[in-house]
């Protein structure tokens, strides 16, 4: 026979995966919303994870102070039963199987704490890292047009229009007429917070992926910039991706000083990098795991 406690237990459950099929599939329709036109924002994505998580951590909430009051509950009745097995002794096989099934409803209460209720804070996880990482891939998809330079010289009343075009031909070898029709939709300074790193680098936003990606083959194939260090082109990254990548330059820097080739790059939503022997150019890479 089905208990009340069974009863709730399915219902919880029930409740739960409903609302992770609900939502998953609520991010498969966004999703393909996304890829058609991008229509929800970034914030939106993040209020839609705000408004899971709370959904979720008030349901955990109820069902952890509901398991609590019937473990209270149940543990006050075995030791009222147990007084009564002491005043009455012509009701001992009645009373035995109160005892059993009050301690088989407190074994129940149990396995709902120790099993049901860590499942759940753990879907809550599992969804915030699932909402988190398609935040992060829509980052990526949006910044993928943007390239960073680092090292432009910085002066009051600049042309950065004009300035990165010089850097073009002077840094990259790009032949004047190809840098002068270049098309960007942006470009700007990125203030630094600290000024004692040099002067503020240089977004660009490309009209095109094969400009951009053409100024990325220009620097990998250049030679030596006479006098001075060259200008260098980035990828533009979600902030927590280019905080990693920061690193990775550090340890890339030190690998080189051993005489090693390295390469940073990001697979999926990860900053990686690999690194082999300079004279084995055709040797496969090695990833750096510190």
């Amino acid at each position: 026979m089905t208990t009340n406690l069974e009863k709730n237990q399915q219902s919880n459950s029930s409740d739960c995966d409903i609302d992770t099929r609900q939502h998953k599939g609520t991010m498969r329709a966004r999703n393909s919303t996304d890829n058609a036109g991008d229509d929800v924002s970034n914030a939106e994505l993040k209020t839609i994870l705000i408004r899971m998580e709370t959904t979720m951590n008030e349901r955990l909430a109820e069902l952890t102070e509901r398991v609590e009051k019937l473990s209270t509950t149940v543990d006050n009745n075995v030791s009222k039963i147990a007084e009564l097995e002491d005043v009455s002794g012509d009701h001992d096989a009645n009373i035995k199987d109160l005892i059993e099934s009050a301690t088989s409803t407190s074994e129940d209460l149990r396995k709902v704490k120790e099993i049901a209720v860590p499942a759940i804070r753990y879907s809550v996880k599992e969804l915030r890292e699932d909402i988190n990482k398609q935040l992060l891939e829509r980052e990526i998809h949006d910044r993928k047009y943007n390239l960073l330079f680092y090292g432009v010289p910085q002066e009051d009343g600049e042309n950065v229009h004009d300035k990165i075009r010089d850097v073009f031909e002077t840094d990259f070898n790009m032949p004047r007429k190809q840098a002068q029709e270049i098309f960007f939709s942006n470009v700007h300074r990125l203030p630094r917070r600290n000024k004692t790193d040099g002067p503020d680098p240089l977004i660009v936003r490309f009209g095109a992926m094969g400009a951009r990606n053409y100024l990325l083959d220009l620097q990998s194939s250049r030679g030596f910039v006479q006098g001075r260090k060259p200008v260098v082109a980035y990828t533009d990254l979600p902030a927590v991706m280019k905080r990693e990548r920061g690193k990775l330059v550090v340890e890339a820097r030190k690998l080189r000083r051993e005489g090693k080739i390295t390469r940073i790059r990001v697979v999926d939503t990860k900053v990686i990098m690999e690194h082999k022997e300079k004279g084995q150019r055709q040797a496969a890479w090695t990833k750096y795991t510190g």
